[in-house]
């Protein structure tokens, strides 16, 4: 790097500035190179730098980092940039590589300004760039839409544009339509770019952009390919989220399993650290298995990046469970951020530093110079960022950079402590902010002149931040801190108002507080925001609710609220608006766990508490955790006063026997079922009683007594046509139809199922009609009816992907797998068992007897049309697939995988 600036500075040519295009490079697959040939590699990665050094100055490029196998590359204009881009790739594509290669670098390109320092290049425009690179392949070139407008009419002979859409790239607030080089003599066909949206992962969308930390950036990354696990220590504020994230999707392409997020700031009990991580990856609760068993048999073969966000509060456990899937997952590695570290064996733990800053000049005068050299440090690139979000049209000018360098300087470069001084440019100048933060520090940094305690500078901050509120702002700021993981405005309305708030005062004190950066809008649902608060400023906020002596009374308006939204959604749950309202108590989930924590207290009646978790039976059902859903009936029901033979005891036993139905524990759901029929009945509610009956069914075929279970479908199919009960005819016949199938009638099982069918249909319970379409998928098949049984599970998937179900796709895969070895197409139906097995495996799926048997018997049918290498090739592909990968190929489906 040093001979290459000299280099540079001999030549005497000046840097690209103004409109630069910036090229980024990087190297597929080095990672596994390194491992098994590190002498060859070591060799060949001395010849792919001269090769591409070389070809960059030709063509006036200036290389302005190198990040060990890839290069970082600005070029005066967009032509000169692609041309050096195409003549790289030809140039590593012709090289006769040793035993590591061949070498494929994968190559984006994006046009826009950006700001010079010291020879290195800052800005959104190199974000951009390195997200465009990290999209791609080994060998492909990708253009940003500005590139491609600027290069399309000089472009490399030959060579020419191909359209591949708008992506969203991570922490980009804009989708970018990219494009790739397409040249004859060089590799065109590409697996589907690797972007957010398609890498498996569930990071959150970032609503701000992400200024500095550039050269962070690349040391956790490095990191990351040294240990296992990583924590990013550091006081509150400093960062260690959004840095963490960023990591993570930039390292996102490494992970062939994904980068998964683990929010544990919610959580209050370490019992749910295990439970957290588990429904963070997806994974299903297993009947006589514990989680952790899950959890580790799940991840045995992954390799992905799990980050573990907030973990100070909760250190021993969260210590605990990633010693033990370090483990027993040698594939997987920890990303965890907290205030201190965890002690897990071989943890590197980093700091995470502040944003650099720049002393105040000398006598307080700021020259033009001195004004362009502030700009470039993190601090205060983040105010100004921040600033001019908060009052566009703002700059740093030689009268306000005095303030600005104080501000950043005396605030320690801390990222939370400067966006909150820079919300202050509403209101207030630079000069006045500056004035105010002389006047609140003052005793504190008296007092540590050597070692600065930073959550204290924090807390200090936020009670400067709490301290310029109005009264009526400082009482509706406090009330917040009673929900857990965000509020939407109908809930701030319900729960904040009153004693001292009008509610339709609540919009107007929002909108100060998010102004005032202390609360932060997020999209929610149907376009619905949603409101949340840093960690930090949530604790302080709870601090202040607890000193108010307000906690009980809003806890139990919290409860009430959350109490009226379950039982409001319970009846849509089973109809065509189910989707919608599944997502709007999803966006809620700790809120809920959070009142149903409530409802077990003194404070709550045992018969309101009951009527809560009888209502979220469905939700639990579809999205939520089995296995918490399961304990919360538990405890509700051996609540002092839930003994009473009320409606209300007899409708959460109704829902706890669903729960440990889908559990398979027919043991509980038999004892649960049995006590709800006796109060339904003593109460006089026998169409609920047969109704439950009916279900009883269902757990008696499980535990194989198909006799009985078909004789109660009998009676409850006659009851339900002399009382019109559309639900329960529907249930009978659908449970008629399984039975048949069970004995083998295919014919009698397809009409049972379809009549079934057309009755859910004009209820609208999409859920349970996806369902019944696997069954008449089954039926179809067996009697040599592809089309209308591939039609079905077409359908099927669609209805997964509105609930966002994961479990369910691995029994379609197979489904769909049957049909294609059905039709002769045995290496894709090969591939999709394989893709199914990894996807079984990541949610911690087991076979039920009469699953294992089917499977069996679709793999020995399918080694009967195959060669055994044919069939553990296609097997082996499938498994590092994706299921929108593996279905690409499925013949005349249109299906596409849910997200």
């Amino acid at each position: 790097m040093i001979r290459w600036r000299a280099a540079r500075k001999h030549l005497m040519e000046p840097l690209p500035s103004g409109t630069i295009t910036f090229l980024f490079t990087d190297l597929e697959g080095s990672s596994v190179r390194w491992e098994h040939f590190p002498q060859s590699m070591k060799e060949a990665l001395v010849r792919h730098d001269a090769l591409l050094r070389e070809t960059f100055t030709r063509h006036r490029g200036y290389t302005f980092k190198h990040t060990g196998d890839g290069f970082c590359v600005a070029f005066h204009t967009a032509h000169e940039a692609v041309t050096a881009a195409v003549e790289a790739q030809r140039a590593l594509a012709a090289e006769p590589w040793n035993e590591a290669g061949p070498l494929k670098a994968r190559m984006g390109l994006h046009t826009g300004a950006a700001s010079l320092r010291d020879g290195d290049y800052f800005g959104q425009t190199l974000n951009r760039a390195s997200r465009i690179m990290d999209a791609g392949h080994g060998g492909q070139i990708l253009l940003s839409s500005a590139t491609s407008q600027l290069a399309r009419d000089l472009l490399p002979a030959g060579a020419s544009l191909i359209h591949l859409g708008e992506y969203a790239l991570r922490s980009m607030d804009r989708l970018e339509k990219l494009f790739q080089v397409v040249v004859p003599d060089l590799t065109s066909k590409f697996p589907a770019l690797r972007t957010v949206e398609v890498l498996p992962n569930n990071l959150p969308y970032s609503a701000t952009s992400f200024v500095g930390r550039e050269q962070d950036m690349v040391e956790v990354q490095q990191l990351l390919g040294k240990t296992r696990m990583l924590t990013l220590t550091g006081p509150g504020g400093a960062g260690k989220t959004r840095l963490g994230l960023e990591s993570g999707a930039t390292v996102l392409p490494r992970y062939r399993d994904g980068v998964w997020l683990v929010e544990l700031a919610p959580l209050r009990d370490a019992d749910g650290v295990i439970e957290t991580v588990a429904n963070a990856i997806g994974l299903r609760e297993q009947p006589d298995r514990s989680l952790t068993e899950v959890l580790h048999e799940a991840l045995r073969k992954k390799q992905m990046l799990v980050i573990l966000d907030n973990c100070e509060h909760l250190p021993e456990e969260c210590r605990r469970v990633c010693s033990a899937v370090l483990q027993a997952a040698p594939g997987v590695t920890f990303l965890a951020t907290s205030r201190q570290p965890l002690g897990v064996a071989g943890e590197l733990v980093w700091l995470v530093p502040p944003l650099d800053v720049m002393r105040l000049p000398e006598g307080g005068i700021a020259t033009d110079e001195y004004v362009h050299q502030l700009s470039q440090y993190e601090a205060v690139r983040l105010f100004i960022d921040r600033a001019s979000a908060a009052r566009p049209g703002f700059t740093l000018t030689r009268q306000n950079a005095a303030a600005v360098a104080e501000i950043c300087y005396r605030l320690d470069g801390m990222p939370l402590a400067v966006e909150l001084a820079a919300a202050r440019v509403r209101v207030l100048s630079p000069e006045q902010i500056a004035a105010k933060l002389n006047d609140r520090f003052q005793l504190l940094r008296t007092t540590s002149r050597t070692v600065l305690p930073h959550q204290q500078t924090l807390h200090t901050l936020i009670d400067w931040s709490y301290d310029l509120l109005l009264e009526k702002e400082k009482l509706f700021f406090q009330r917040l801190g009673i929900f857990v993981g965000g509020r939407s405005l109908e809930a701030l309305e319900a729960v904040c108002s009153g004693d001292g708030i009008e509610a339709y005062e609540v919009l107007d004190l929002l909108e100060q507080l998010v102004q005032k950066s202390l609360v932060t809008v997020e999209p929610g649902t149907d376009d619905e925001s949603r409101y949340t608060m840093i960690e930090s400023i949530w604790f302080y906020a709870r601090e202040k609710l607890d000193e108010s002596g307000e906690s009980e009374k809003l806890a139990q308006r919290h409860f009430q609220y959350y109490l009226a939204l379950a039982e409001e959604a319970a009846p849509h749950m089973e109809a065509p608006e189910q989707v919608a309202w599944l997502e709007k108590l999803h966006a809620d989930v700790y809120n809920l766990r959070e009142a149903i924590q409530w409802a077990l207290t003194d404070h709550v009646s045992a018969e309101e508490g009951l009527r809560l978790v009888a209502a979220l039976q469905r939700p639990w059902e579809l999205r939520g955790s089995l296995d918490a859903a399961q304990e919360a009936y538990a405890k509700m029901l051996r609540k002092p006063g839930s003994e009473k033979p009320t409606l209300q005891r007899a409708k959460a036993l109704d829902a706890a026997g669903r729960i440990a139905w889908c559990q398979d524990d027919y043991e509980i759901a038999r004892r649960c079922y049995d006590e709800a029929v006796l109060l339904y009945r003593a109460l006089g509610q026998e169409n609920l009683a047969v109704f439950l009956e009916t279900l009883i069914a269902f757990v008696d075929r499980g535990d194989g007594d198909l006799e009985l279970a078909e004789a109660k479908l009998q009676r409850a199919l006659v009851y339900s046509r002399e009382q019109g009960m559309l639900r329960l005819e529907a249930l009978s016949l659908s449970g008629l139809g399984t039975l048949a199938l069970d004995r083998g009638d295919a014919p009698r099982g397809l009409e049972y199922k379809r009549e079934g069918l057309a009755l859910y249909r004009k209820l609208g319970d999409r859920w349970i009609i996806g369902l019944v379409l696997w069954g008449v998928a089954r039926a179809a098949t067996a009697q040599g009816d592809l089309v209308a049984a591939r039609a079905s599970l077409q359908e099927w998937l669609e209805i997964l992907r509105g609930f966002r179900n994961r479990w369910a796709l691995p029994y379609l895969l197979q489904a769909l797998a049957e049909l294609d070895m059905r039709e002769q197409r045995a290496m894709h139906a090969a591939t999709l068992l394989g893709t199914a097995e990894a996807l079984r495996e990541s949610l911690g799926l087991k076979f039920t007897a009469a699953e294992a048997a089917d499977y069996t018997r679709l793999i020995s049918r399918l080694k009967e049309q195959l060669s055994e290498s044919d069939f553990e090739d296609a097997w082996a592909e499938g498994r590092n697939l994706s299921p929108s990968q593996a279905l690409e190929d499925a013949p005349d489906t249109g299906i596409k995988t849910p997200t």
